[in-house]
C-alpha cells in the first residue's frame, strides 16, 4: 500500500483529509450504482448508503411501520436491508395474487445466513428445492399417520389440558403469570407426536428449552439479526445477541440429540412409535439413493423446526385469549353460556362440537385476526421474474407478505381495530368463512400444522371457558400491548383464573362416573376418592338390548320376529313365492317326461333309474380328480364332502383329515374344489411365496349377493388394490392402530370399567358388552363418534353380526355356495342372513346421509369422510372403483375384521385368567410392578412385560379365533407341496393345524405362556404364531388389534381379578362360526 500511495502521491499530493474523501465519495457512488432500483421496479423509501432502511423501521413494531409505508408507496412496494433489496406486500388481492396465483415463483425461502449457520439450509422451514419437497411430503405423510390434526389426536390434547388444568386449580382463583405454562402445554402436543411422549411441567430441561425459544424468537427478529444477514463476514466475528441466539439453537440441537439417541436405542422399524422412528425408517430404506435428503442432521433440523412451527404461534394465541376474555368478560360470559347449552360441564369438547358453537368459533377466529401471532408472516424470495402489481420483481428478491395489511384493512373487516366476534358471524348468527382471514399465510408453504393448531386452539379454548372465568388481578386492567418477534406476543401479565362451580373438581376422563337408576349422577373424583354429586341431572336407566326385552307395560317383546317363520326367517310372501316356484317347475316337469314318454315307453322306474346312472356319470366325469390333483376322501356324487365334514367342529375335522391324506389334501362342496393347507412351512410356501397366485378370494354365491364382490374382503383384482390401499392410508390417517389411538381405546377401557362395576363382583355375561367395546373403537375411525352401551341400534347391530358369523360358517351357507339355484327359493337361515346384512345396511346408509350432510372436503373426520373425498376426487376416472355403494360394503367389512376376533380374543382371556388364577395372579403382579395401580399402560409398557405379553399370545394361540382363516382362490395354476393346483380352486389355509401343530409348539393342547418366553424370560416371537393367518391377504386389522389386546388386557388385569360364580367351573368348549367364540357364560369381574 505505501508504494500505492508513493506513486499515487507523485503525480497528486492528497492529504489524509482528501483521501478519506476520496473513498467515502467512492463508495457512496459504488452503493448508489450497485443498488438503484431498476426500471419499473416497486417504488420505495429513499435508502441510507450501505445500512439501507434498516436504521428507518422501529424493529419493535415493525409490522406497523410497513403497514404505514403502503399508505404513501402502494400496496407494492420495496425496502433495501442492508444489501439485499425486499419487497413488501399489502392487502388480500396482492399477497393472493403472489403465493397462491404464482405460488411457484414465490416458493423459495431466502438465504438468511444467522439461520444457516445453525441449519445448514436443511430441515422444513428455510430449506428449498427438492430438499424441501421431501422433507415436507415425509413429514405432512408422517404426522397424519400419526393422526396430526386428526380425530384420533383429540384424547392427547384433551388429555394435556386436564394436566395444565389441575396446575391453574393449584392457584385456587390466585393470580399467576400463564406464559411459560401455556408454553409447555402447547409443546406437550408436538412432542407427542415428534418424541412418542410429553414432559411433565417440572421438568427442568424442558423448561430451560421453552424458555430459551422465547429468547430466540425475540432475537431473530432484532437490528441486531438483520444485521447479521446483511454483513455476516462481520458479524460472525462480533459479541452481541445474535452470538446468543445461535448459543440457544444449538443447546435445542443438543437436547434434540439426546431424544434421538434415546429413540435409537429402543428402535424397532416394524413398529414405529413416533415421527423419529419414522425418519429413522426412512433414513434405513433411502440409504445409497440418488437425490435422497434423509439423514439424521436433517432429521434433527426438521424436529427443531416442527418445534417452533407447532407450539409458539398456539401459545402465544391462547394467551391473547386470556387476555381478550379479561377485557371483555361479557364475552366470556356468552362463550360459556354457548357452552353449557351445548356440551354441559360434564363431558369434554370434541371437534364434531365445532359446528355446533358459531359464537364459540367465531370468537376464537376473532382472537388469532386481532392476535395478529404472525404480523409478517416468514419471508419468501422469487425464483424467477415476475409481474405483481404492475411491477417487475426480478429473482432473487426477498418477499415479506404484511398478513397486518389484511387482517386489519378496513376494507374487509367491518371494526377491524375493535375486537368484534360479529366479524365471523351472518345475520342467523351462524358462523362464516372469511376469505381475508389467513392467519396461516397462504400458498405452497402455507403452515405446515394448521390443522394441528385449529384442533389445538378449539380445544383448549373450549376447555378453558368449560371450567374456568378469566378476570385480572384486584385492580389491574388488561394492557393489550405486544412485543414483536418471530410472533407477536403479549407482554407478560398475570391472570385468575377461577374453578366454574367454585373449583371443587375438574371433570376430566380418568374419572368414573356411577349411575344409579332415577338418581343424581355422582362424580367419583380420582383425586379425592370421594363421590361429588351433581345436581340436577338424572341418569338415564339402561339395560341391554337381548332377544326379549320388557316393554313398558310389562309384556315381553321380541327383537326378532318369530310368528312369521321363526327363526328360519320365512314369512308367508316368500311362501308363497316358493310354492308357486315350486308348482311352475312341477308342471315343466311333467311336459319334458310326456315328451320323453312319447319317444320310449319307459315306467316311472325305468326312468328314474337312468335319471339317477346319468347323474352320477357325469357327476363323476366331471369331479374326477386328475393324477396330479393332491388326494382326499370320497366325495359323495353331487354334495361332495360336505356332509362328511362336522360343520359345528369344522377346523378339527379338517385338521385329522390331514393325518391321513397329508399337508396339503383336497375335498369336494357341492361343485366346487377345495384344497386344504396345513402345518406351518406349506402355509407359508403358498400365502407368502407364491402370494401374487393366491391374493384372490374365490366366488362365493352368497357372500356375493350381500356385497356383490365390492369392498375390502370379497373383492378381488384392481377394485381390492384399490380398496385396500386407501383404506389402509385413509385409517392411518386417522390414527390407525398407532400410539395416537392409545386414549380412544383406553377411553373406552374407562366407559366399560364403569360398567363392569356396577355388578360389585357379581356374575354377569361378557360377551355382548365386550363387543360393543370394542366395536366402539372401529366406530370411532369408521363414524367418527362412539355409541353408548345402551343406544338400542347399536345393541341391535352387534347382535345381527355374531348371528351373521355364526350362520355363515354353517352348512346351510354352504349349500348356498353350491346351488345358489336351488337355495335361493328355499326357506332356511341363509334366508335369514341376508335380512340381516340388510338391516345392517341401512345402518350404516343413515350413517352415511348424516356425514354427507355436513362433510367438510377440507376437514375430514374419519373414514367415510376420506371416501365421500375420494369418490368426488376420481369422479369421472378410468378405472375408478370408489362409489357409495363399494363404501357401504367397505364400513361392513370393517365391522367384521375389527371387532368380532378382538371382542371374542378377550371373551377367552376372561375365561382363561378364571381357569388359571395363577397365571391371572402372576401377570396382575407384574403389571403392578412395572406400571403400578395409579397410572394406565400405554403400548411402550409391552416391552417390559414380557410375561404378559405371552399370555396374550398365549391366549391368541389357544384360543384359535380364525381356525381356518378366510379362504382364497388360485388365479394360476400353482405348484404346492408336489402337486398341481389349477386356477380357481378355493384354499383353505388351516390355521389350527399350525397353532397346535406339537412340531412346533411344547405343548401344543395346554395353556402355557412359556411357549412365548425365552430362558432369561423374556418374550420371544415364533413364527408359526399367525393367528391373523399370513401374505398379501394378512388381515387389515392386524396392528389395531394387537394394540387393543393388550391395552384391553393389561387394563383389565390392572384393575380387576376374574374368577367364575361360586360352585361354577370354567367350560372351555366352544362354538364355530366364521370365528370360534367360547360357548356363553357368566363370570365375576372383582375390583382390585
Amino acid at each position: 500500500m505505501d508504494q500505492i500511495f508513493s506513486l499515487t502521491g507523485f503525480y497528486v499530493d492528497w492529504d489524509v483529509k482528501s483521501l478519506l474523501l476520496f473513498v467515502v465519495v467512492f463508495i457512496l457512488t459504488a452503493d448508489y450504482i450497485k443498488n438503484l432500483r431498476p426500471s419499473n421496479f416497486p417504488p420505495g423509501p429513499w435508502a441510507f448508503p450501505i445500512l439501507g432502511s434498516m436504521l428507518s423501521l422501529d424493529h419493535q413494531r415493525a409490522h406497523e411501520s410497513l403497514t404505514q409505508l403502503a399508505a404513501t408507496y402502494g400496496d407494492v412496494y420495496s425496502l433495501r436491508m442492508g444489501k439485499d433489496w425486499m419487497v413488501v406486500l399489502n392487502r388480500f388481492e396482492v399477497i393472493k395474487e403472489a403465493l397462491v396465483n404464482q405460488g411457484d415463483s414465490v416458493v423459495e425461502r431466502p438465504d438468511l445466513p444467522l439461520l444457516n449457520d445453525v441449519s445448514n439450509v436443511k430441515g422444513l422451514i428455510f430449506s428449498n428445492g427438492n430438499l424441501w419437497k421431501q422433507e415436507r411430503r415425509f413429514a405432512l405423510s408422517t404426522l397424519r399417520y400419526f393422526g396430526l390434526g386428526k380425530k384420533s389426536l383429540e384424547p392427547i390434547i384433551i388429555e394435556e389440558f386436564s394436566c395444565c388444568a389441575k396446575y391453574f386449580s393449584s392457584f385456587k382463583g390466585k393470580p399467576f403469570a400463564p406464559h411459560l405454562i401455556m408454553n409447555k402445554v402447547v409443546s406437550n402436543i408436538i412432542c407427542f407426536l415428534v418424541f412418542g411422549h410429553r414432559f411433565e411441567y417440572n421438568d427442568e430441561k424442558f423448561g430451560e428449552m421453552t424458555k430459551e425459544f422465547e429468547t430466540a424468537l425475540q432475537i431473530e427478529t432484532s437490528i441486531s439479526a438483520q444485521v447479521y444477514n446483511s454483513f455476516p463476514w462481520l458479524m460472525r466475528h462480533l459479541p452481541g445477541p445474535h452470538q446468543t441466539l445461535k448459543k440457544i439453537w444449538w443447546n435445542v440441537l443438543d437436547f434434540i440429540r439426546e431424544e434421538l439417541k434415546l429413540h435409537k436405542q429402543k428402535w424397532d422399524p416394524e413398529d414405529p412409535r413416533d415421527y423419529i422412528d419414522c425418519y429413522l425408517n426412512e433414513i434405513q430404506k433411502s440409504k445409497g439413493k440418488a437425490g435422497s435428503t434423509f439423514d439424521e442432521e436433517t432429521l434433527i433440523i426438521s424436529v427443531w423446526d416442527l418445534f417452533v412451527a407447532g407450539s409458539e404461534t398456539t401459545s402465544t394465541t391462547l394467551r391473547w385469549a386470556f387476555l381478550y376474555m379479561a377485557k371483555y368478560p361479557e364475552i366470556q360470559k356468552k362463550v360459556q353460556a354457548e357452552l353449557d347449552s351445548v356440551i354441559g360441564q360434564f363431558r369434554q369438547p370434541t371437534m364434531a362440537d365445532r359446528v355446533n358453537l358459531p359464537y364459540t368459533d367465531a370468537v376464537i377466529h376473532e382472537i388469532q385476526r386481532m392476535g395478529n401471532i404472525a404480523p409478517l408472516s416468514l419471508p419468501h424470495v422469487t425464483n424467477r421474474d415476475i409481474q405483481l402489481g404492475g411491477y417487475t420483481i426480478p429473482k432473487g428478491v426477498v418477499i415479506i407478505p404484511n398478513l397486518t395489511s389484511v387482517l386489519f384493512d378496513k376494507n374487509e373487516w367491518e371494526t377491524p381495530f375493535t375486537f368484534n366476534p360479529g366479524h365471523f358471524l351472518n345475520e342467523e348468527g351462524k358462523f362464516r368463512k372469511r376469505d381475508t382471514f389467513i392467519p396461516f399465510s397462504a400458498g405452497k408453504r402455507l403452515c405446515l400444522g394448521e390443522n394441528l393448531a385449529k384442533m389445538e386452539l378449539f380445544l383448549f379454548f373450549t376447555s378453558f371457558m368449560q371450567h374456568f372465568t378469566f378476570s385480572m388481578p384486584a385492580g389491574v386492567k388488561p394492557v393489550m400491548d405486544y412485543r414483536l418477534g418471530v410472533t407477536l406476543a403479549p407482554l407478560p401479565y398475570d391472570i385468575s383464573p377461577n374453578c366454574l362451580g367454585g373449583g371443587d373438581h375438574i371433570y376430566t376422563e380418568v374419572d368414573i362416573v356411577h349411575q344409579t337408576v332415577g338418581h343424581p349422577i355422582d362424580v367419583l373424583s380420582m383425586s379425592t376418592q370421594q363421590y361429588i354429586p351433581v345436581r340436577g341431572v338424572v341418569a338415564i336407566s339402561e339395560s341391554l338390548l337381548c332377544f326379549r326385552n320388557p316393554s313398558p307395560d310389562g309384556a315381553c317383546r321380541d327383537c326378532l320376529s318369530l310368528d312369521q317363520g321363526g327363526v328360519l326367517g320365512l314369512d308367508k310372501k316368500h311362501l308363497k313365492v316358493s310354492v308357486k316356484q315350486a308348482y311352475a317347475f312341477i308342471c315343466r316337469m311333467d311336459q319334458i317326461f310326456s315328451v320323453v314318454r312319447s319317444c320310449v315307453d319307459w315306467d316311472v322306474r325305468s326312468l328314474l333309474l337312468f335319471v339317477v346312472i346319468f347323474i352320477l356319470i357325469a357327476d363323476y366325469t366331471k369331479n374326477c380328480r386328475t393324477a396330479s390333483f393332491p388326494p382326499g376322501p370320497w366325495a359323495l356324487p353331487i354334495l361332495g364332502n360336505m356332509f362328511s365334514v362336522d360343520h359345528n367342529r369344522a377346523h378339527e375335522s379338517l385338521t385329522q383329515l390331514a393325518g391321513t391324506y397329508g399337508d396339503v389334501y383336497s375335498l369336494r362342496m357341492g361343485q366346487e374344489w377345495m384344497v386344504v393347507l396345513n402345518r406351518f412351512k406349506v402355509i407359508k410356501e403358498a400365502l407368502v411365496n407364491q402370494g401374487d397366485s393366491l391374493a384372490d378370494r374365490p366366488d362365493q354365491a352368497l357372500l356375493k349377493e350381500i356385497d356383490h364382490g365390492l369392498g375390502l374382503i370379497s373383492s378381488n383384482g384392481n377394485m381390492w388394490r384399490q380398496q385396500r390401499r386407501f383404506t389402509l392410508s385413509s385409517l392411518r390417517y386417522l390414527g390407525f392402530g398407532k400410539k395416537s389411538l392409545e386414549p380412544v381405546i383406553l377411553d373406552e377401557f374407562s366407559h366399560c370399567a364403569k360398567y363392569l362395576a356396577r355388578f360389585n363382583g357379581k356374575p354377569f355375561a361378557p360377551h355382548l358388552i365386550i363387543n360393543k367395546v370394542v366395536s366402539n373403537i372401529i366406530c370411532s375411525l369408521v363414524f367418527g363418534h362412539r355409541f353408548e352401551y345402551n343406544d338400542e341400534k347399536f345393541g341391535g347391530l352387534i347382535i345381527l353380526f355374531e348371528q351373521s358369523v355364526q350362520i355363515h360358517a354353517s352348512i346351510w351357507a354352504q349349500l348356498y355356495n353350491s346351488f345358489p339355484l336351488l337355495m335361493r327359493h328355499l326357506p332356511g337361515p341363509h334366508q335369514t342372513v341376508k335380512r340381516i346384512w340388510s338391516d345392517i345396511t341401512d345402518f350404516v346408509k343413515e350413517e352415511l346421509e348424516k356425514h354427507k350432510k355436513i362433510l367438510d372436503p377440507a376437514d375430514p373426520r374419519d373414514y367415510i369422510d376420506c371416501y365421500l373425498n375420494e369418490i368426488q376426487k376420481t369422479e369421472g376416472q378410468a378405472n375408478s372403483s370408489f362409489d357409495e355403494e363399494n363404501l357401504i360394503t367397505c364400513v361392513m367389512d370393517l365391522f367384521v375384521a375389527g371387532s368380532e376376533t378382538t371382542s371374542n380374543t378377550l371373551c377367552w382371556a376372561f375365561l382363561y385368567m378364571a381357569k388359571y388364577p395363577e397365571i391371572q395372579e402372576t401377570v396382575q403382579s407384574e403389571l403392578d410392578r412395572v406400571i403400578g395401580r395409579s397410572r394406565k399402560p400405554t403400548m411402550e409398557d409391552r416391552a417390559n412385560l414380557p410375561y404378559t405379553n405371552a399370555v396374550i399370545h398365549e391366549i391368541q394361540r389357544i384360543g384359535n379365533i380364525a381356525p381356518l382363516g378366510l379362504s382364497h382362490a388360485t388365479n394360476k395354476d400353482i405348484k404346492l407341496g408336489g402337486y398341481t393346483i389349477p386356477k380357481g380352486v378355493m384354499i383353505i389355509p388351516n390355521l389350527t393345524s399350525v397353532l397346535f401343530d406339537k412340531n412346533e409348539w411344547e405343548t401344543p393342547f395346554t395353556f402355557n405362556p412359556g411357549h412365548f418366553l425365552n430362558k432369561e424370560g423374556k418374550f420371544e416371537k415364533r413364527a408359526a404364531f399367525i393367528p391373523f393367518s399370513a401374505g398379501k391377504r394378512l388381515c387389515l386389522g392386524e396392528n389395531l388389534a394387537r394394540m387393543e389386546l393388550f391395552l384391553f388386557f393389561s387394563s383389565f388385569m390392572q384393575n380387576f381379578t376374574f374368577s367364575m360364580p361360586p360352585g361354577v367351573k370354567p367350560v372351555m368348549d366352544y362354538r364355530f362360526g366364521v370365528t370360534l367364540a367360547p360357548q356363553p357364560y357368566e363370570i365375576c369381574a372383582m375390583s382390585r
